[in-house]
């Protein structure tokens, strides 16, 4: 049985690995954050073995300036689709490309239309 490694840890080496490569290669200078926020035990570090038969997957947020969002969005949901894995150590990945206020605005409940492109979990 393999050894268990924490969500979190696993989206980091996703990040690391595969997605900043994709992203410097294809938007060389396009300034972005990255991080794993949401719902998930793997989001607070409480994951486990058990964790993974339900909703659990390396996944990351990537977060644009409100402009480049605008401009570069979907350019980059189109790149990551493309170029990211459909699994990473075993696991399913997933992606999301945001700007920060359209993110907030999503989880307040103040808009309709998600910016995301692949499914997680």
């Amino acid at each position: 049985m393999p050894v268990f490694v924490p969500g979190a840890e696993l989206s980091r080496r996703l990040y690391d690995d595969v997605v900043h490569p994709v992203l410097r290669a294809r938007f060389p200078g396009l300034p972005h954050s990255a991080a794993l926020l949401g719902r998930g035990s793997e989001v607070l570090g409480f994951d486990d073995e058990m964790s993974t038969d339900h909703d659990w997957t390396p996944r990351v947020l990537i977060f644009l300036a409100e402009e480049d969002e605008r401009q570069h969005g979907d350019a980059v949901r189109e790149a990551l689709a493309q170029d990211l894995p459909s699994a990473f150590a075993g696991h399913p990945t997933g992606f999301e490309v945001w700007s920060v206020r359209s993110y907030v605005r999503r989880q307040l409940g103040r808009t309709s239309t998600a910016t995301s492109s692949r499914a997680t979990g």
